[in-house]
């Protein structure tokens, strides 16, 4: 049996720290770049936390790991291996690219995009819009 996880980091951003202006790799070196949080899911696992704090021996044991945006998500674990804040052999695992797969299905590549037109999905990017600006600390109570 083939185990598979899905793993999305979220990160800071503002105006000028930003994917877009810098790309992934860039952007990821940026000063003002941190990782905020990573949500881990799988049959037997659901965890949203700091990145510092996931359990990574834990999804080691996954076969394989889906990220939409696989690109994205891959240079931002580099980033936190280089800051020692995950363990590098997580950068060995089978990492699975979703909007590569949608694009291949002739979706688009888009997180919203995708859903909708695969799964009659509306996804609300509200949320992940008002974080604009924001840092971890920000997220404390």
């Amino acid at each position: 049996m083939i185990l598979i996880a899905s793993v999305d980091f979220e990160t800071y951003y503002d105006s000028n720290c930003n994917i877009q202006k810098l790309g992934n790799y860039a952007y990821c070196q940026h000063p003002e770049w941190e990782a905020i949080l990573v949500a881990v899911h799988s049959e037997d696992l659901s965890w949203v936390g700091h990145p510092k704090d996931a359990p990574w021996e834990e999804i080691a044991k996954y076969d394989i790991i889906l990220a939409h945006n696989a690109g994205f998500d891959l240079t931002v674990l580099e980033r936190l291996v280089e800051l020692g804040q995950v363990p590098d052999y997580m950068l060995n695992k089978n990492w699975v690219c979703t909007a590569d797969l949608a694009s291949y299905l002739g979706a688009p590549r888009n997180l919203a995009g995708a859903a909708k037109q695969l799964l009659g999905m509306d996804l609300d990017k509200g949320v992940r819009s008002d974080m604009k600006g924001k840092k971890a600390a920000d997220m404390v109570d």
